[in-house]
């Protein structure tokens, strides 16, 4: 008698993917488009960063990956200070925010009715989001696959620190695309330092792709309750 074919959950895995936005930047403050100007944080922003880092302190993850913009990696230093990851951050252009193209520096105001020269389209956002994170899933598979004595549960946690508008796009492709029951982004704002968290189920046949994505986390901020002069 055949022997049935093995269940799509037993050539899978899974792994855990956190986003988290940067602190607060003084253009934030002031209702400017920055794009992919290299803002910095603002000191709202250094204690948003500093008080994350006792919520992620006891956190182990696999990797971690940041935007290469100055907003970001000083978000990722602070943020991370408590936390025993001693590995390099890798850096990824991918995961910079939409370019504004002429709109960027300018107020949010200013630009009502303005035409918008250059920069990107939503859909030039997401081609590039959707190629890092299939980078990233091929990155696990074959990580897994070479440490296969690896134990059941230690599973990967990858973090990566970016920008509103990419997480914004990636809320859309697993909603729209893997029928993730979440609200989205425009329902519910992308706070700075918030956290998403993901568990994602992947193949792991020869081409790996993207089975399923559930929602552990959604757009957190516990960490910026209470007292500001505690964190500072």
């Amino acid at each position: 008698m055949a022997s049935s074919k093995p269940s799509k959950r037993e050539k899978s895995l899974h792994f855990k993917l956190s986003l988290i936005r940067h602190g607060v930047t003084v253009e934030n403050q002031l209702g400017i488009y920055q794009g992919q100007l290299d803002t910095k944080l603002a000191q709202e922003g250094v204690i948003q960063s500093k008080r994350l880092s006792l919520a992620i302190a006891d956190i182990h993850y696999s990797q971690i990956i940041c935007s290469p913009l100055e907003r970001t990696r000083d978000t990722a230093r602070y943020a991370l200070s408590q936390n025993k990851y001693k590995e390099e951050i890798r850096m990824d252009g991918r995961l910079m925010e939409r370019s504004f193209g002429s709109w960027e520096g300018k107020k949010f105001t200013e630009t009502a009715g303005v035409p918008r020269i250059g920069g990107e389209k939503w859909n030039d956002v997401t081609s590039r989001v959707k190629s890092f994170l299939k980078d990233v899933y091929l990155s696990v598979a074959q990580k897994c696959e070479i440490s296969r004595e690896r134990a059941s549960t230690d599973v990967p946690h990858i973090l990566v620190i970016t920008h509103g508008g990419v997480i914004a796009t990636l809320l859309r492709y697993f909603k729209d695309d893997y029928k993730l029951h979440i609200l989205p982004a425009s329902a519910k704002m992308i706070e700075n330092t918030s956290i998403t968290s993901f568990m994602l189920e992947i193949s792991t046949d020869k081409n790996p792709k993207l089975l399923s994505v559930e929602c552990l986390l959604d757009r957190d901020i516990e960490h910026l309750k209470g007292s500001i002069v505690s964190h500072i």
